[in-house]
Formats: structure tokens, C-alpha cells, sequence
């Protein structure tokens, strides 16, 4: 499919995998872990964003006023796992942003 090719493509140069953790009191072990894949844009391109978006058919957009850019994020673990993950397994990246996939989804 040629459409999950260029969202592989943009990917390998505009997104990020990358899991937070913050403390958490209120958490039996005191942090909460937070996986996150991420696409960040000018808000000139944040068309290209919704289009990802309708793709995966899971996340959201948001603008983060630190960087001022529009992104895609989609943190929701069942929708990592069942969306995210299978369509770099299938369409793998071609960047060194394969491994922190790697990482990522391990």
C-alpha cells in the first residue's frame, strides 16, 4: 500500500517512540509509565497530521505552546499494540529510528 509506505517514510524523518515516566503517588509502585509515539508540525502542516491520524484511525492533535507545533500522539497502549506496532512490523522503518522501534515496542 502505497499511502503506509509514506507514513513509514515520514515517520523514519518526523516521529518519535519514546516511553515517560513520571512519580506517581497514587500508582501501587509509585510511577507511571507512559509509551508515546509521536509526529510533531508546523501548524502550516497539520493536515498531514489529520491524514495520519484517519489512517491509524486512533490518537490526537494538540498544539504544545514549548515548541509551538501541532502533534500527533497516540499513547493509548491497546491502540499502540494493535495499530501502531503492527504497521512498522509490516512497513518497517529504514532509519536509525529502527532501533528506538525496536526499543520501543520491546
Amino acid at each position: 500500500m502505497e499511502e503506509a509506505s509514506y507514513i513509514t517514510g515520514f515517520v523514519d524523518g518526523e516521529g518519535s517512540f519514546f516511553i515517560s515516566f513520571s512519580r506517581r503517588s497514587q500508582f501501587r509502585i509509585g510511577v507511571e509509565v507512559r509509551p508515546t509515539f509521536s509526529i510533531s508540525q508546523h501548524e502550516r502542516s497539520k493536515e498531514i497530521l489529520q491524514k495520519i491520524r484517519t489512517y491509524f484511525g486512533c490518537g490526537s492533535i494538540r498544539f504544545d505552546r514549548y515548541d509551538q507545533t501541532d502533534k500527533y500522539e497516540v499513547r493509548s497502549l491497546n491502540d499502540l499494540l494493535e495499530k501502531i506496532i503492527p504497521h512498522f512490523d509490516q512497513y518497517p522503518l529504514q532509519t536509525s529510528k529502527r532501533k528506538d522501534f525496536e526499543v520501543f515496542r520491546a
